[in-house]
């Protein structure tokens, strides 16, 4: 389901955000979430998908999930 694999990257990305306190280093991630759907048509759509939504996240300000 879409849904959950957005919020589990959600909170994969608290969760590294969260956790910088060793030698004060500022940590974050940005992901890009993509689900099989009928339009793509193989595994390297699926990824080029993905990628794209990060790029999205990291345009939008980065330290961000985006996805369907």
């Amino acid at each position: 389901d879409a849904e959950q694999v957005y919020q589990y990257a959600e909170r994969l990305r608290q969760k590294v955000a969260e956790g910088n306190t060793h030698m004060n280093l500022i940590v974050t991630i940005s992901i890009g979430v993509s689900t099989k759907q009928s339009t793509l048509l193989n595994a390297e759509m699926l990824i080029q998908l993905a990628d794209k939504r990060l790029f999205i996240a990291k345009k939008l300000g980065r330290n961000r999930t985006v996805g369907d």
